[in-house]
């Protein structure tokens, strides 16, 4: 699938994307990404679907539901599944950076920011495509969590899977 996209081929990505979801349907990483891939009318009911019959508990899935959320300018309801997602894989580095990322440009007054930092601290995440880039980048080996996740947080804006994986590799779709 990430071929297909650094190619620009999205024919092919759907192509793809389906008989890996046939192959695997319960992955909350292929189901996160079709919704990215659904029209922004579905993505709803895509997320809905993925949520109720195949993975209530997957962090991808819900990193998406809160984007989704975030980009229809629904605050409490974006924070409550970014939240959910954290707490569901606590070493998830993306999640927790869409999180700060979110608090930064949706709480005016910074009062959530502390917490999410503490939170972070604690939880130490490790895994998600931009946090690994960033923390395994050259040069970046003496950074500690926080500067991860100001770094990550910087290039996590309202953007979808797709977005976020085609950076990973270097190229926009």
């Amino acid at each position: 699938i990430c071929v297909e996209l650094r190619s620009g081929h999205r024919e092919a990505v759907h192509s793809v994307l389906s008989r890996a979801l046939n192959q695997c349907p319960i992955s909350g990483r292929l189901l996160a990404l079709a919704i990215a891939m659904e029209p922004r009318a579905s993505q709803r009911a895509r997320t809905v679907l993925a949520l109720k019959s195949r993975c209530e508990d997957e962090a991808y899935v819900m990193l998406e539901a809160g984007k989704l959320f975030w980009r229809e300018r629904k605050v409490a309801r974006a924070r409550d599944w970014f939240k959910r997602s954290v707490k569901l894989s606590p070493e998830f580095g993306d999640a927790w950076a869409t999180l700060y990322a979110f608090e930064l440009s949706c709480d005016a007054d910074g009062e959530n920011l502390p917490s999410v930092e503490r939170q972070v601290r604690l939880a130490s995440p490790k895994y998600g495509d931009l946090w690994t880039k960033v923390s395994k980048s050259p040069g970046n080996e003496n950074l500690n969590v926080l500067d991860v996740l100001r770094q990550v947080a910087g290039h996590v804006s309202e953007c979808s899977l797709i977005t976020l994986m085609s950076n990973v590799r270097g190229k926009r779709p």
